[in-house]
């Protein structure tokens, strides 16, 4: 299981580098749009900013991690549906 885990996180490593040579990017306005639809993170339908501060903390990330995060999941995604 451990090592499954890590080959994952390798292979995701590997397709999202692969993609930044191919110039496949994801812009800070669909980073952005990412976060702000969180389920987890909405309250009625809106964003709520303290939820994801209290997030951030919890996980300890910084605001700049996640957002890394968020683009390397955006671009592995695009690449998947290419």
């Amino acid at each position: 299981l451990r090592k499954r885990a890590l080959d994952e996180l390798i292979l995701g490593e590997l397709v999202y580098q692969a993609a930044m040579k191919q110039g496949v990017r994801a812009s800070d306005g669909e980073v952005r749009d990412t976060i702000l639809e969180i389920p987890f993170l909405q309250e009625n339908g809106r964003f709520m900013k303290d939820r994801y501060r209290m997030f951030l903390t919890n996980m300890n990330l910084t605001t700049e991690g996640f957002e890394r995060q968020v683009r390397k999941q955006i671009v592995t995604q695009k690449v998947q549906e290419l």
